[in-house]
């Protein structure tokens, strides 16, 4: 039997030295040159100040007034590109003086590829700049764990939209005041507990999209989020002590599983649920269960265009004629079985 990752296309997998971490985020469009010659320098930093760096540094040659980008930019963005041509050394080195000759009022983007171990002090200092000019979207994208986000400092980011971390320890307050605005939330390698994901779930009630990649330490993932308007794409993947998967969201439009067979698998109110990625992995005593179970599991998703899974099954054949035939698929465009 073999079992194959299918893409998802909320994030895609790939490697980068030796461990898995999501590219970056979005291709960005800069200005054509010719709209800024005739408008006052003001006018010309205030848009500039919301380009990357690099597009910053660009549009700085068109006026002998503007010289220094960098100093109002909103979007510190230093990935896999710079990863790729620096030392980390000379990175430290340009974040640390961006962040301390920072005029501008608000940095909106923080993205790092590094790491994090020996700069600990150092990546402390950036992020308290950043809790200072109200951080939207922090990406800490870190090579090797290390790092910890303290409960303190998750407790002040009120304008946190995109929290996206890979490889960095997460603490939360007791009772957790921020992060209402949240709407992206990416946590991949991150020692969470199960009741970490419960408070995160429950306190933000404007997430749209949750991914939970390598998260070891879950053993029990329930998203009851029934008064969440937002929420579309979940999911979960190579969680390996993963017990128990329950969704109850009537918003939910995509759902990607991927692990071993858990001993409990709900969906609940997601009616609006169009596309299920189900890829079960054998493991030990687990790799397999009977096909009773998997009926009731598909009846809980009636409305499903596209659905995906690896019957880990003996009667795989027969259930998929089953499925078929069932009048509960009627409206299936798709329906793909991998064993």
């Amino acid at each position: 039997m073999t079992v194959s990752i299918l893409h998802f296309p909320m994030v895609k997998i790939e490697p980068l030295c030796g461990s898995k971490r999501p590219r970056s985020v979005s291709q960005s469009h800069t200005p054509s040159p010719d709209i800024f010659q005739h408008l006052p320098v003001e006018i010309v930093e205030e848009i500039v100040s919301f380009l990357p760096i690099k597009e910053a540094k660009q549009q700085c040659l068109l006026s002998s007034e503007f010289r220094r980008p960098t100093h109002i930019s909103r979007k510190f963005l230093f990935g896999k590109d710079y990863t790729k041509r620096w030392r980390r050394e000379s990175i430290v080195t340009l974040v640390d003086h961006m962040f301390v000759t920072h005029r501008g009022g608000y940095i909106d983007s923080f993205q790092i590829d590094i790491d994090p171990n020996g700069i600990e002090n150092i990546l402390h200092k950036w992020l308290e700049i950043l809790r200072e000019k109200r951080i939207q979207e922090l990406e800490l994208f870190f090579h090797t764990p290390g790092y910890t986000l303290t409960a303190d400092f998750i407790n002040q980011l009120f304008n946190l939209s995109t929290l996206k971390l890979v490889h960095c320890k997460l603490e939360l307050p007791l009772n957790l005041l921020s992060m209402a605005n949240l709407r992206t939330l990416v946590l991949w390698f991150t020692p969470l507990t199960d009741q970490k994901i419960h408070t995160l779930i429950s306190r933000c009630r404007y997430l749209e999209t949750v991914d939970l990649l390598y998260c070891t330490e879950l053993s029990c993932v329930e998203i009851y989020a029934r008064e969440h308007r937002f929420l579309k794409k979940l999911r979960v993947a190579r969680c390996k002590n993963l017990e128990v998967f329950v969704v109850d969201s009537p918003t939910i439009e995509c759902v990607h599983y991927c692990g071993q067979v858990p001993t409990r698998i709900r969906f609940i109110q997601t009616t609006r649920l169009i596309e299920a990625y189900l890829n079960f992995m054998p493991v030990g005593s687990r790799g397999y269960f009977q096909a009773s179970v998997l009926e009731r599991l598909v009846t809980d998703i009636p409305h499903v265009k596209i659905l995906s899974a690896s019957a880990l099954i003996p009667e795989v054949y027969t259930f998929s004629v089953f499925l078929v035939s069932s009048l509960s698929f009627v409206g299936k465009t798709q329906i793909q079985f991998i064993r």
